[in-house]
């Protein structure tokens, strides 16, 4: 494994160098790995695209779509406590939401400020960019592929515990980054079905549903997979249900 994350770093250095790599300092000093895209011609002045990564991967996730959206100033950052970030994998946590808002700062401090800010991720990171769009007033859009809307409900649906979704996504957080202790406290008790009443408020704090009001202000682009074995669409549908 440490072989291929030599491989893949000696190729990065010729495949993305039309990227700037940084570290963004957030709100509590942790140190947040991110790419910066400024395109040769832009089209639009007043918008900046933060991608945020999904569960496992790197911050060369969305190298190639920041590149085909043409003339748009975008930041793609890993988010605390995987691959480079440091920190502990919180599970979307209030850190985590509080990191979004760190990065949009450093954004408007290093573009100037602009009235258009997009939040875009994937799995992860769309459930991510919806909990930060509820947050942040100066979010304007996101973008949520295959996001979650309740954590309470996707891993422990008709209380039937998902082992094998979770299994793969705690052994990927392990292998890609730093898992907070608390994740494998919450899984131990959604397994045995214990102290659900904990596990519930734990999740209510990550969950979109909890703060769909507030995302009554922001145009949301959200596509869900009707085969998708954990982020399931009924749940999404429900969401939006709930929001109108």
């Amino acid at each position: 494994f440490r072989l291929l994350i030599v491989v893949f770093a000696l190729v990065s250095v010729h495949c993305f160098n039309d990227f700037e790599k940084t570290h963004i300092v957030s709100w509590d000093g942790t140190k947040l790995v991110a790419r910066i895209y400024e395109p040769q011609e832009l089209e639009d002045n007043e918008t900046i695209c933060i991608y945020i990564n999904s569960w496992g991967l790197p911050s060369l996730e969305y190298i190639q779509v920041m590149r085909k959206i043409i003339g748009l100033r975008s930041i793609e950052y890993e988010t605390r406590g995987f691959w480079g970030s440091d920190g502990t994998i919180q599970l979307a946590g209030p850190e985590d939401v509080a990191d979004v808002n760190s990065v949009i700062d450093f954004a408007l401090n290093y573009w100037g400020n602009r009235n258009r800010v997009a939040l875009i991720g994937v799995s992860y990171g769309g459930g991510l960019s919806l909990l930060a769009a509820a947050n942040d007033t100066r979010v304007t859009t996101v973008v949520a592929f295959s996001a979650w809307v309740s954590l309470y409900n996707n891993f422990n649906w008709n209380s039937s515990p998902s082992r094998i979704w979770a299994n793969i996504l705690i052994g990927l957080g392990e292998i890609t980054g730093n898992l907070d202790p608390s994740i494998f406290q919450i899984w131990n008790y959604v397994k045995t079905q214990t102290n659900l009443t904990y596990v519930a408020a734990w999740c209510q704090k990550r969950d979109p549903v909890d703060v769909v009001a507030n995302l009554a202000r922001v145009p949301v682009l959200m596509l869900s997979d009707l085969d998708d074995g954990l982020m399931l669409s009924q749940l999404s549908y429900d969401f939006w249900a709930s929001a109108l």
